[in-house]
């Protein structure tokens, strides 16, 4: 549980950082800052984020984190729908923001899952610090009760397309900050 509140808040001071305060976070705008961040393992590092067609094995993987010395990778599967490649860039984000302690980070290959399989730690800690990085708790609690109010049965469609997210991972979102019930 520290590691997950450790991952949290790591987004939420990266958030407030950056002046983020509203939805949807523009990834792109926080990668092309992380380098000029207080954060030391990123100062002067190259972040680059490429879609590709992830082939045979790799066919099902969301995405794939190379470091090496000044320069990160992030190879998304271009295969997967938008709100899944968000994810899995806030994913591999968390992971060099809080697993990036040596110069070459070794390869790691990303399944977005919630299921029972995803027993890393390091795995868990990357998701929850995507979930924070993409629905901040402050703006999703604000959002979630507006929208309820206005129309309780379309929230959750509603709040994935402002936030970018896909359904489930709002519905679990608001699950883990006690809106909803599993």
């Amino acid at each position: 549980m520290l590691r997950k509140a450790h991952a949290r808040n790591t987004a939420k001071g990266l958030l407030k950082q950056l002046g983020i305060q509203k939805a949807p976070v523009n990834l792109d705008r926080i990668i092309n800052k992380l380098s000029t961040t207080n954060l030391k393992q990123l100062q002067g590092l190259n972040i680059e984020v490429v879609r590709q067609d992830f082939q045979g094995d790799l066919k099902d993987v969301s995405a794939i984190l190379i470091k090496e010395k000044r320069k990160a990778v992030i190879a998304v599967n271009a295969d997967h729908t938008d709100t899944r490649q968000r994810f899995s860039i806030a994913h591999e984000l968390g992971h060099l923001i809080l697993h990036s302690n040596t110069e070459n980070l070794k390869i790691e290959k990303q399944f977005f899952t919630r299921s029972d399989s995803v027993r890393s730690l390091d795995e868990l800690e990357a998701n929850e610090f995507a979930a924070e990085l993409l629905m901040p708790e402050e703006l999703i609690i604000n959002d979630f009760f507006k929208k309820v109010i206005e129309d309780e049965d379309s929230v959750i469609s509603v709040l994935a397309k402002k936030y970018k997210v896909s359904e489930a991972a709002l519905t679990y979102r608001l699950i883990n900050l006690n809106l909803l019930e599993p």
